[in-house]
């Protein structure tokens, strides 16, 4: 009996092993097959595309289509946001405060709210609470080869990186021997332009409309610069900010109404001798950081732009051609990526500028959205739902 015994629990051991060089096998596999690519590409950062329909995740460096993975997302009540993310933070082991400390083994953060990509159960359909499952193999593999500020762009059908080309694409320049003075139009929050060409690392561009709530801030601005006190330039349409306005209307000989509009904000400008501000804006980061911001002219702001995520993913070694894709990530919206760029226009002092500072892996999203909240806080990048939960 000793002996049978000895040999049942030699092969449990002999059958226990071999499950465990089976499943290793299959991570590292994965893992092989995730980070395999060819030539330029090496260097470049990941893309991850994910389909709510496919409930696939597929895997591009650089411009190469790598792998897909399936993936369960959010079911019916939590579905998972569409729209252009990028990767905030990596736990390898993380529990979710929402939901009942559930495990979120090899989780990568997408927003600092809750949707993140992490191992879990796939059992054919979307079942999580707004986060994107994958194999606990493919999880893993992925959490090895993956970056914090990869790109993350999930859509609600399928949609593939193309290759983009375009003529107000920044190109990638020499660095200046010297550092430059800022100019006044792109100075800016942060840095010098000099300093910033000596970064290695990727720029985070976003082109997009600007903020339409800063109507009532502009117009105390002019009442004020006119001699009408408006009260506290806050933003907020009181009572004295409506008598300002109706004492301007006065002086000016028109129907007094006391209300902001268009026509108003206009007369206020040509009074003080200031032109209409520009409907778009730019704003720049890198490591996280804000580098700086700027006006721009948008033609036809009122039609939708939707939501491009174009990447650079380097220069051809043949013929040294800059390497884009643009990836679509706004659904019911015909508005093409190189339609929306081309309303923009964007000065060459500005294209200059994040020439020398592009770098492999920086990208350049086009969105009528602006960005989410997620984008504001410490550690945060360019976050853009098109559909939220």
């Amino acid at each position: 009996m000793r002996c049978v015994a000895g040999l049942r629990h030699t092969a449990m051991v002999i059958s226990l092993s071999l499950w465990k060089a089976k499943a290793l096998g299959a991570c590292l596999g994965a893992a092989l097959s995730l980070g395999a690519t060819t030539g330029h590409a090496d260097e470049a950062p990941l893309h991850l595309v994910i389909s709510l329909s496919e409930q696939t995740l597929s895997v591009y460096r650089g411009a190469e289509h790598v792998d897909d993975k399936p993936v369960s997302t959010g079911r019916a009540g939590f579905t998972t946001p569409t729209g252009s993310f990028t990767i905030l933070e990596q736990r390898r082991w993380h529990r979710s405060n929402l939901y009942d400390d559930a495990p979120m083994p090899f989780m990568q953060r997408l927003t600092w709210s809750g949707i993140a990509l992490h191992a879990g159960a796939l059992p054919g359909y979307p079942a999580s609470h707004g986060c994107v499952r994958l194999r606990e193999t493919h999880a893993q593999a992925l959490f090895r080869i993956a970056r914090r500020g990869d790109h993350v762009t999930i859509v609600a059908d399928d949609a593939r990186p193309a290759r983009f080309v375009h003529p107000a694409l920044p190109r990638e320049g020499e660095r200046p021997q010297a550092p430059e003075e800022p100019t006044a139009a792109y100075a800016g929050a942060a840095s010098n332009p000099g300093d910033e060409a000596a970064s290695q690392s990727p720029l985070r561009i976003l082109l997009t409309l600007a903020d339409p709530v800063d109507r009532v801030r502009e117009t105390q601005r002019l009442l004020a610069a006119l001699g009408h006190d408006p009260g506290p330039i806050d933003g907020l349409m009181g009572r004295m900010t409506g008598a300002a306005i109706g004492a301007f209307q006065r002086a000016h000989g028109v129907p007094e109404t006391r209300s902001l509009s268009d026509a108003l904000l206009t007369a206020l400008r040509e009074a003080a001798g200031e032109p209409e501000p520009s409907r778009g804006r730019l704003f720049v980061r890198r490591d996280f950081r804000p580098l700086f911001d700027a006006p721009v002219e948008i033609a036809d702001h009122e039609t939708p732009l939707g939501t491009h995520v174009l990447l650079y993913a380097g220069r051809e070694p043949d013929t040294g051609e800059a390497i884009w894709t643009a990836t679509s990530a706004d659904a019911g919206v015909e508005t093409s990526p190189a339609q929306a760029l081309s309303r923009f226009a964007l000065p060459e002092a500005l294209l200059e500028r994040l020439g020398r500072s592009l770098r492999l892996g920086s990208s350049l999203v086009v969105t009528d959205r602006g960005f989410g909240r997620d984008s504001g806080r410490l550690g945060g990048d360019f976050i853009v739902p098109t559909v939220s939960r």
